[in-house]
């Protein structure tokens, strides 16, 4: 429909009101996942494609060749979708048998869930209770929001992606629902999506719904059960602060009681804040014990094609820092005048110091330009919580490709955290179509990014006399692997949930251990704190696998809040070591349990662990001496 478009255009020029019956988003939007789904050890890599395209699932050699190359096993391994416009992705072992099953969002299609079978290949077990219908699937998150063992899903959506005039309508009445999966515990799901409360979003009339791009499952105030986040867009609305605005792209949360019953509490969050908000990444930037996020925005330069006049520094992306009462304070104006686009994110300590860097990439392609802001965005923690920017620290110029789906993860095993990304186009310095910078038509921002942020015409016109199209296109977009070379001597562990559910006598936690809040403190430094989320970003998911920076240490101290409240600790995590930490259903600070009880509670569950093959004989020591000073300690 696009390159009609721009055929007709040489003939009539294509006029603004005649853009909005175009897609939204031609290339779709694609997902990266990282995970280890053959269970090898190494990190394998999943990213979504288009109709008519198959999938990838990349298969990493790493473990078996030492080297760092992958082979696609999607077709042979059953997920390539060929069919199916799949845009976002998500893992988690929903049946509890040990591998990490998938599943995929689709795109005015059935979403598809995938069960592994353990010998590389997996299964459609999809069921009718898992949506068929025209809604425009963006991103998906797994977690147990109902604490019965079991990993649920939940799916956000955006508008109808085939008219971008939908961008453009005023209100809410054509932004589409979440929707909620409870596992039934059997490889089926109900949907559950009305009566979850999700529904329900505040700081907006009642019924109205968000047009959402990420969802997050993730324990956001540290009490043992895994609340949500939903990224909406504003798009293209002046905010309420400009005459004739009003506010509708807040970054959504709710509060779970629980069992699966949520709360909007957006406006008493202190988060009702409009934002053309795309991704979330979570840890705990400032390290004061409570938990922060990160959400990618527009930037400055872009929107005032779109006619919006809110100013320099709205559409920022930018961190927001957990309070202790539960609220979040935003960063706005703190660190950086503004952003360039950001689509994915992620947050990870990229140079092992002990805090969490963030990366955030992404650009915007339109009908007319293909804007490029980001050329490879790193923002670097300086240990409290502000940061400061890079903009070449990525080995390709990401102003030649939009992307949409990052994820991070150690790829080769060296302890450093590395980048996957995938782009709906790419962009050639050296083809036809010219790069214009934005100050070269006199639209700065006073950023440091003033000197990069520019933009790829597609057509060349005015809003009044409309578009004819220059005569070139961009190519589709690639995957993009970024291996992390920092030079630095600081080391790192990495910390892997085992939820026992099923394990043992009392494990509530499901396999993945998604919901879990890790906690690590490095010997003499302050603790850094990042949750076990199954999705976040942009239609992806980082591993499951957290790796944590030790900085000048080469040992701390490891502790999980678990889902349903109880809390493990581990002393002495030794630098370079690659910990499974499972759940021992036995908490260290449980005042109620005598030190007799708490004993026999922490042994009986370690041999449980030990006769399922999780822990070995000296492991189990381990983490048994570790639970009795715990206990110690909070007594």
């Amino acid at each position: 429909m696009w390159l009609q478009a721009f055929q007709d255009s040489l003939s009539e020029p294509l006029l603004p009101a005649d853009m909005g019956t175009l897609p939204a988003q031609s290339r779709g939007l694609p997902g990266v996942v990282i995970f280890d789904y053959d269970n090898d050890g190494d990190e394998d890599i999943f990213v979504t494609n288009g109709p008519g395209g198959d999938n990838a699932l990349l298969q990493s050699n790493f473990a078996q060749s030492g080297e760092l190359t992958f082979s696609d096993q999607a077709v042979s391994a059953g997920v390539a979708t060929t069919d199916i416009d799949a845009s976002g992705a998500c893992f988690g072992d929903i049946d509890n048998d040990g591998d990490d099953d998938l599943f995929v969002v689709a795109h005015e299609d059935q979403h598809v869930m995938f069960e592994n079978n353990g010998d590389g290949t997996f299964t459609d077990v999809t069921t009718d209770a898992i949506s068929d219908d025209s809604l425009s699937g963006t991103s998906c998150s797994m977690a147990d929001i109902d604490n019965d063992g079991y990993l649920d899903v939940v799916v956000s959506h955006v508008w109808d992606q085939n008219l971008l005039f939908e961008c453009f309508s005023p209100g809410f009445t054509l932004n589409q629902p979440t929707e909620v999966y409870l596992n039934n515990g059997n490889n089926t799901f109900t949907e559950v999506s009305a009566a979850s409360g999700l529904l329900e979003l505040g700081g907006v009339p009642d019924g109205a719904q968000g047009a959402s791009w990420a969802v997050a499952l993730v324990d956001y105030d540290l009490d043992g059960d895994v609340d949500v986040m939903q990224a909406d867009d504003q798009c293209a609305f002046n905010p309420a602060s400009v005459p004739g605005g009003f506010d509708r792209g807040f970054n959504q949360l709710w509060e779970n009681d629980g069992a699966g019953n949520f709360t909007a509490v957006t406006v008493e969050a202190g988060l009702a804040i409009p934002g053309a908000w795309m991704g979330l990444s979570y840890a705990d930037y400032d390290r004061d014990g409570n938990l922060d996020f990160f959400s990618t925005n527009m930037g400055d330069w872009f929107p005032v094609d779109f006619g919006n006049l809110a100013g320099v520094g709205y559409a920022v992306s930018r961190q927001f820092y957990g309070q202790d009462d539960g609220t979040f304070v935003d960063s706005v104006g703190q660190d950086f005048i503004t952003t360039p686009f950001g689509w994915g994110t992620s947050s990870e300590d990229f140079d092992n110091d002990g805090d969490h860097d963030v990366v955030s990439l992404g650009a915007l392609h339109t009908i007319v330009t293909r804007e490029a802001s980001n050329t490879g965005t790193i923002f670097i923690n300086d240990g409290d919580g502000h940061f400061d920017v890079t903009v070449d620290a990525l080995g390709t110029d990401r102003a030649l490709r939009a992307d949409h789906g990052v994820a991070a993860g150690d790829l080769n095993g060296d302890g450093l955290v590395d980048i996957v990304t995938a782009s709906a186009s790419d962009a050639d310095p050296n083809g036809p179509i010219p790069f214009i910078k934005y100050t070269d038509i006199g639209r700065t921002t006073g950023s440091v990014f003033d000197e990069y942020a520019g933009f790829w015409p597609l057509m060349y016109g005015n809003g009044v006399d409309g578009f004819v199209w220059g005569g070139h296109t961009l190519p589709n977009g690639t995957i993009s692997i970024e291996v992390n070379d920092t030079d630095t001597a600081n080391q790192s562990v990495k910390i892997d949930t085992l939820g026992s559910f099923g394990i043992t006598d009392a494990g509530v936690v499901n396999r993945s251990g998604f919901g879990a809040v890790i906690r690590f403190e490095p010997k003499w430094q302050k603790a850094a704190l990042k949750p076990v989320v199954g999705g976040s970003s942009h239609s992806s998911q980082d591993s499951e696998v957290l790796t944590f920076g030790l900085g000048s240490a080469n040992k701390g101290v490891a502790e999980v809040l678990w889902p349903g409240g109880v809390r493990n600790r581990l002393y002495g995590v030794k630098a370079g070591e690659h910990i499974v930490f499972p759940e021992i259903p036995c908490s260290y600070d449980d005042q109620n349990m005598s030190k007799w009880a708490y004993s026999c509670c922490v042994s009986e569950s370690l041999w449980d662990l030990r006769q399922a093959g999780v822990l070995t004989k000296k492991m189990a020591f381990r983490f048994y001496k570790s639970a009795i000073k715990a206990w110690h300690k909070a007594h």
